[in-house]
């Protein structure tokens, strides 16, 4: 009996070790993904990211998985080079945009028509928005209503008031047909004629009648604003501030009146006589470069919601700190600030949706096209637009670099006028407008766009931290770093179509190189592999893409170049890059900001939630 037993016991054991065998094997890393019927294969909970829990499958050929992430997140820490964008886009990520149900204001009651030889629809258009100006707020937001059909407009229509929505019946149904561009014009809001855009979103008018955008930061006033202690300052990743002063009462009573939102900001000069070489070497990942004599330079900023601690000297932060502050004065140091409503141009909660805007077939004029034919401009915060097709503009979306958290998606550009012949002789092309979309400012959103025609510079970054740009397509599209500090920023899911141009990009050299720290490119892919290439320094006197301290994954580059070949000149090093070299249809996840977003809002991204 005895000996029976033992044998009992002795085939239990064994199968139970047998079957957390097969568990532990079923549940390891995979290595590949091959298509999206096979991810669905082992995302059994269908929430988008495999976790241990799912069956993976056991060809060893399956998802490539990056040291920077992981499966769910478990490689990535607050510290990691892998830049921290779950909450950009619109309300942080938390929710889409509201479909407002409200209209407050038809253009057709004011006049317009939605006949295509109507005469006085530019009049009615303001006249409605007028109006509406008077109905709507932030809390209560409303539509300006445009039924489907033809409407010709002739001049800046300018959305000022948080809560305005100019809606239209669906893309090719309610048509703006814009007759002239801006430059000559009397009225129109721009400093710059040649970059006037036909429909502005928020921003209003300080103290001295200058149009401001963005949040009115109190940067400079005791009761809205206080200094980083400089002897225990943070770094990037940290998630508290300690403050020189403790809060004065009025202080912390104005960051609890603003739901206890606060902005960190440090100015950033450019250039070899910078007076913040050590704010410049953080952002850039090694000293920054720019001509001798150049004196521009940034806000380096992140925005956060705090807890008070009890000495109320210490800041405990909803996020990882994107940058390492400097101990260095120049206007002022590192210093939080709280907005001011009393006193405040800040607009937000505005939308553009569901129309199409359609321009003359001009001659190009210039270095920007049609002068003063631009489409968008976003001068608001937490604002979008989306289901928008805009044709023939040479400047077609921009975001403010003052600006929060705005996202732009469903948008298709496309032009039927004569384009001209752009580029080096080596990869000439048909350029149909200047810049396409332009993100500058923080955390912002650009998805699901087409880019149905070619732009001197297709989706372009400048001065951009904390930006998402994902599920892109064009013809052959480049992403263009136009300078001014583009830092922790992510590029993912992108079909870049002819790849020659990828990295083509510009912008003035006194602005610091091309492209900042940490910046990521995840899931890039091309038609034309074999033309996939690593970002060039250029020919000319100063150095461009610097450092590289950037993050290159699922692309079909496959190699990083040494020190000296090519053309790319000191201080480049490749120990600052960061290279794994799986293919775009291998690597998981397949859109990496869509992982962290789960992550993030699930709880499970080290809780930072």
């Amino acid at each position: 009996m005895h000996a029976i037993r033992h044998i009992l016991l002795l085939f239990v054991f064994l199968f139970f070790v047998s079957a957390c065998g097969s568990q532990t094997e079923n549940s390891s890393s995979p290595q590949s993904i091959k298509d999206s019927s096979e991810i669905q294969d082992f995302d059994q909970d269908n929430d988008g990211i495999p976790d241990t829990q799912d069956n993976w499958p056991e060809d060893p050929s399956l998802p490539k998985i990056s040291s920077l992430w992981g499966i769910n997140g478990e490689k990535w820490t607050t510290t990691s080079r892998m830049p921290f964008v779950a909450l950009a886009g619109y309300d942080e990520g938390r929710t889409e945009p509201a479909n407002i149900t409200r209209i407050v204001a038809n253009v057709i009651d004011f006049g317009a028509s939605p006949q295509a030889s109507s005469t006085n629809d530019t009049q009615a258009f303001l006249d409605a928005i007028t109006f509406a100006r008077t109905q709507v707020s932030a809390a209560n937001p409303g539509v300006i209503y445009v039924p489907e059909g033809v409407y010709d407009i002739n001049e800046q229509l300018h959305l000022n008031v948080s809560g305005m929505v100019l809606r239209g019946t669906g893309e090719n149904k309610t048509i703006l047909r814009f007759n002239q561009g801006l430059i000559n014009s009397t009225t129109a809001l721009g400093t710059d004629p040649r970059r006037r855009k036909l429909i502005v979103m928020g921003g209003n008018y300080d103290e001295n009648y200058h149009l401001q955008s963005g949040v009115n930061w109190q940067q400079w006033n005791s009761d809205y604003s206080a200094a980083l202690d400089t002897n225990n300052l943070p770094k990037r990743g940290d998630m508290r501030l300690q403050l020189a002063e403790p809060l004065s009462e009025t202080l912390k009573q104005n960051i609890i009146n603003q739901n206890f939102r606060i902005r960190l900001a440090q100015t950033m000069q450019y250039g070899e006589n910078s007076d913040t070489p050590e704010l410049a070497s953080s952002i850039y990942g090694g000293p920054d470069f720019s001509p001798s004599g150049a004196n521009g330079g940034i806000s380096v900023s992140q925005q956060f919601i705090v807890t008070i601690d009890a000495d109320n000297k210490t800041l405990i932060l909803d996020r990882p700190l994107r940058f390492t502050p400097s101990a260095e004065s120049t206007n002022g140091g590192a210093r939080i600030a709280v907005r001011n409503n009393d006193n405040s141009w800040s607009t937000e909660e505005i939308g553009i949706e569901n129309l199409t805007i359609t321009l003359p077939e001009t001659d190009w004029i210039d270095h920007y096209g049609t002068e003063g034919q631009g489409g968008i401009e976003i001068m608001s915060d937490n604002s979008w637009v989306r289901n928008i097709h805009i044709i023939n503009a040479d400047n077609g979306i921009e975001i403010d670099k003052k600006t929060f958290n705005n996202t732009i998606e469903h948008v298709t550009l496309s032009a039927t006028r004569i384009p001209r012949r752009s580029g080096p002789a080596e990869h000439r092309y048909d350029a149909f407008g200047h810049h396409g979309i332009t993100l500058k400012g923080r955390d912002h959103m650009l998805k699901d766009f087409t880019l149905e025609v070619s732009f001197v510079h297709d989706v372009t970054m400048n001065n951009c931290h904390g930006c998402v740009v994902m599920r892109g397509k064009a013809p052959q599209l480049n992403m263009d770093h136009h300078r001014q500090g583009i830092y922790s920023s992510i590029w993912t899911e992108i079909q870049l179509g002819k790849s020659h141009r990828m990295w083509d990009s510009t912008g003035n050299p006194s602005e610091g190189y091309n492209a900042a720290a940490y910046n990521t490119y995840w899931n890039i892919d091309s038609n034309t592999p074999e033309l996939d290439y690593w970002p060039e320094d250029g020919d000319g006197e100063y150095p461009q893409w610097g450092y590289h301290r950037i993050n290159i994954i699922g692309t079909n580059i496959k190699q990083i170049p040494m020190t000296g070949t090519g053309n790319r000149p000191y201080p480049y090093h490749p120990d600052n890059a960061h290279l794994e070299t799986f293919s775009p249809d291998e690597v998981w996840p397949q859109n990496i900001y869509d992982a962290q977003h789960s992550a993030y809002y699930s709880g499970s991204m080290l809780n930072l939630n």
